[in-house]
Parts: C-alpha cells; sequence; structure tokens
C-alpha cells in the first residue's frame, strides 16, 4: 500500500476519507516520498521525519502499522506476530 502516513496522519488528524484520498491522489501526482505525511503550505511534502514529538511520530507509526495490518495482513515488512 502506497503513502500508508498519509492515511495515518490523516485520521490522527480527524480528516475526512474523501481529503485523505485527495491528498495520496495529489502525492502521486507530485511522486511525493513514500513516507510523505502531507502537503505543506509552501508545497514541499512533509515527511515522517520531520515530526519532531517522539510521541507523535510514534502514533503516527503505530496507526500506519495498524492500518497496513488491516489492509494487507501479510504484508512481508509487517512484523510477525508473536505466538504464546
Amino acid at each position: 500500500m502506497d503513502y500508508i502516513y498519509i492515511r495515518a496522519w490523516g485520521k490522527l488528524m480527524g480528516s475526512e476519507n474523501y481529503f485523505i484520498r485527495n491528498e495520496i491522489a495529489t502525492a502521486h501526482e507530485d511522486k511525493a516520498p513514500g513516507n510523505a505525511i502531507y502537503k505543506g503550505e509552501d508545497g514541499a511534502w512533509v515527511t515522517i521525519e520531520a515530526i519532531t514529538s517522539d510521541n507523535r511520530r510514534q502514533q503516527v507509526e503505530r496507526l500506519a502499522a495498524q492500518i497496513q495490518q488491516q489492509d494487507n495482513p501479510g504484508h512481508p515488512l509487517l512484523p510477525k506476530k508473536e505466538i504464546i
């Protein structure tokens, strides 16, 4: 799945689904980096690395992983579930 961080950031910010879809479409058009979270007012794409709060970055990463897991549970980049 592409632009997972845009989806996670949008959901975290309470954005409507249509807005998130439009952001992803714009990211495709702009060939934004895969780790983009939103397009800034200056027209540059902000990436997850620009989040200065460790807590907020972790929230976005956790939400992105949850979205990825829901949409593609067999994705090879996701951590394997521990079997207890």
